[in-house]
């Protein structure tokens, strides 16, 4: 069965580059950004309020609180 699949694995990839469509475009090999330019972030990452990290340890508390009930 595995000489079987290395078969068809050898087949199918031969046959896709000599079949497929060959449109090779400086686009096609750029990055996708969800078609906006993306914008330039501060160095670290930028900072995050106290609340949030706060807010989300509250979360993580009466989380694990609320499995052991």
């Amino acid at each position: 069965i595995m000489a079987l699949a290395a078969f068809f694995l050898a087949v199918s990839i031969t046959l896709s580059s000599f079949l497929g469509p060959r449109r090779w475009n400086k686009v096609k090999y750029s990055s996708y950004e969800c078609g906006i330019e993306p914008t330039p972030q501060p160095m670290g990452g930028g900072r995050f309020p106290i609340k949030y990290y706060i807010t989300a340890m509250l979360f993580i508390v009466f989380d694990i609180e609320t499995i052991f009930l």
